[in-house]
């Protein structure tokens, strides 16, 4: 995940480490074990200098570079916490045990740089979920959980399970808006359009599809021919990572793939673009994580 300047860019992995690296030269700033298990997500909480990091010991956790101080932030789950997103002071946790919450967080993350509450933004965080009683909301499936996507508005979440349906839901009253099999196999990644209500589906059957949200209808779908592990979208263009370890670029508009180029050595697990769609980080099965330029 990049921080929100676009000046860092951080990784967590099943040695339990978060680690953080500038941008461009990817140099390691920052090194910290997190818990005694795996960590599988993370995000930067905007205008702070806070990680929350979710962990395969069911719980959710921050990390302030300012403190250096790591805090258990919410004891989240049953089951290992698999992915996590924020939106407007709304933490969204998916997990193993086969649901979603979403958890009121009140802090100084929203207000602007120099503004001196939002300087104890991240103290004012590390205590907000301390006994789990911000819940919001939480919403049952039927299987694992594998990943989310919030729309950009913060109304709309859906989820991706094992069992390969999508799931949407409506916010905050977590109401079930439409539920679709999108995937033969695990729905592994999902993203939305940052322009309208459609969103962007990869799995485990090599798939891509593109759901419009109100109406649960599939728009499109082109198979990339490889497991689908992670991906991001922009226009027409989807960016994918692949189980062959390969970059993927593909145009959903021609279902033509315009660029494929080997990045690792193992499956891609994640990737992300900077805020200012000037660098793309991947991270793999081969440990690595390494930082690409983009070009118009």
């Amino acid at each position: 995940a990049f921080t929100t300047d676009a000046k860092q860019v951080m990784s967590v992995a099943q040695d339990s480490l978060i680690k953080v690296f500038t941008v461009p030269k990817l140099e390691q700033m920052r090194s910290v074990r997190m818990s005694s298990m795996a960590t599988s997500c993370c995000l930067h909480l905007p205008g702070t200098d806070v990680a929350v990091v979710g962990s395969w010991d069911n719980n959710v956790y921050t990390y302030s570079q300012e403190y250096g101080e790591v805090c258990l932030l919410l004891e989240a789950h049953c089951d290992a916490v698999s992915c996590i997103q924020w939106n407007k002071n709304v933490l969204i946790t998916g997990s193993w045990d086969c649901t979603a919450r979403a958890w009121s967080v009140k802090n100084g993350a929203g207000n602007s740089p120099g503004n001196e509450e939002n300087q104890r933004g991240s103290r004012n965080l590390m205590s907000a979920l301390s006994v789990g009683q911000n819940i919001i909301c939480e919403m049952d499936h039927d299987s694992p959980i594998l990943c989310l996507a919030l729309h950009p508005e913060g109304s709309l979440l859906a989820t991706g399970n094992q069992d390969g349906v999508l799931t949407l839901w409506l916010l905050p009253d977590g109401d079930l808006v439409h539920q679709l099999n999108c995937h033969e196999g695990s729905v592994n990644t999902a993203v939305w359009s940052a322009v309208d209500d459609r969103i962007l589906t990869g799995g485990e059957d090599g798939q891509l599809t593109i759901i419009e949200a109100y109406q649960g209808t599939k728009i499109c779908a082109h198979s990339l021919q490889e497991n689908v592990r992670c991906a991001a979208w922009e226009g027409r263009l989807v960016i994918a990572g692949g189980e062959s370890g390969d970059v993927i670029v593909f145009d959903m508009g021609t279902g033509l793939v315009i660029k494929r180029f080997p990045a690792h050595n193992g499956p891609i697990t994640c990737l992300a673009v900077s805020p200012d769609n000037r660098h793309l980080a991947t991270g793999s099965e081969d440990r690595k994580v390494i930082l690409w330029g983009l070009h118009s």
